[in-house]
């Protein structure tokens, strides 16, 4: 378990990910903004303004599509 998927948060998943765990819960009520894309690992423009989970989820996804988040 995550709680915040930002700059910190959002790193952390991506080697949690990246090293296997299969099973990941992200708490996190935020939105991407302009002002934090550089500190995401996952986020890109075209994501401003949705939630940060959805978008590490999808992002996790696109890599991993059996892990369960």
């Amino acid at each position: 378990m995550v709680f915040g998927v930002g700059g910190v948060g959002s790193h952390v998943v991506n080697m949690l990910a990246r090293s296997g765990v299969k099973r990941i819960r992200i708490i996190d009520f935020d939105t991407v903004s302009i002002s934090s894309l550089n500190r995401h690992s996952f986020a890109v423009r075209e994501d401003v303004g949705t939630l940060k989970v959805d978008c590490l989820k999808k992002y996790i996804h696109k890599i991993f599509p059996h892990i369960t988040i």
